[in-house]
């Protein structure tokens, strides 16, 4: 029996409700590839009969959060766990919602395809400088695996609600946001929100793109060399190749320009 059977046979018998999310939820709606660790969305009131459940099957608690608890596995098992706490009206929202889970998993159902791109969105603009590739891989590879049309209206405000929260919860994340340059948490926050939240847009348009690409590849690098160290194989880093991809990208568009399909060559020739 796997790990994940062996954590949803145990919630069933002890009656506790969950989601599965993170990597499987990924592998279950059509992006097959490694995952490290078990994700759960669970009810907050939830809390101590997870912790009851845990502890009988020999996981320890290695980081407590407000809203979540993580846990290293037992000796036999390879994943670690993560469980995700969310507001009864929350879960009652996302299981409406959810979709069968892998077979041979006991009564596991997945978030929906929506609800995972949402939870993968926030992560990237949650600070976690770790996480970034692997969920902006995520994110592309779900999109392109489910045919999923990126002009489409409920598709667009999904990405642009969720896509640019550093902008609109600044006051909540400059209170965790990681100060790799020791620059202070708000300038680090506040350039990572350039970054994210403007600088992306402008390379969409075409516009300052050689402005926008610069500072992009120095948020990405930044990440790359003081959080990640340079990473690039090795468990937990199978996407370190992708970082060295998208500042190569950014070199690229620095030097070259958005080309002349652009709001920048448009502006150019205004300017002749």
């Amino acid at each position: 029996m796997n790990s994940l059977e062996t954590i949803t046979r145990g919630a069933v018998e002890a009656h506790l409700d969950f989601l599965l999310a993170g990597g499987h939820a990924v592998i279950a709606h059509g992006h097959p590839r490694a995952t490290f660790d078990i994700d759960l969305i669970i009810r907050r009131e939830d809390r101590a009969g997870w912790l009851a459940l845990t502890d009988r099957l020999g996981y320890v608690l290695s980081h407590e959060g407000t809203t979540f608890l993580q846990f290293s596995p037992p000796g036999a098992s390879p994943l670690p766990l993560d469980l995700l706490f969310v507001n009864p009206d929350t879960f009652a929202k996302l299981l409406a919602e959810a979709v069968p889970g892998p077979p041979g998993v006991t009564n596991a159902r997945v978030v929906s395809l929506r609800h995972l791109l949402a939870l993968k969105c926030h992560a990237i603009k949650h600070g976690h400088a770790g996480r970034l590739v692997k969920d902006v891989d995520d994110v592309i590879q779900l999109v392109e695996a489910n045919r999923l049309d990126m002009r489409a209206p409920e598709t667009r405000d999904l990405f642009l609600k969720h896509g640019t929260e550093k902008l609109f919860t600044f006051g909540q994340m400059s209170q965790h946001f990681p100060d790799p340059l020791g620059i202070g948490v708000v300038p680090s926050l506040l350039f990572a929100a350039l970054a994210d939240g403007i600088c992306t847009l402008l390379l969409i348009l075409g516009l300052f793109t050689r402005w926008a690409s610069f500072i992009l590849f120095v948020n990405v690098f930044v990440a790359w060399a003081l959080v990640h160290h340079f990473a690039l194989l090795g468990k937990g880093n199978d996407h370190g190749e992708l970082i060295v991809l998208y500042l190569g990208g950014c070199v690229a568009l620095f030097f070259m320009g958005a080309g002349k399909y652009s709001l920048d060559a448009v502006l150019d020739k205004q300017a002749e």
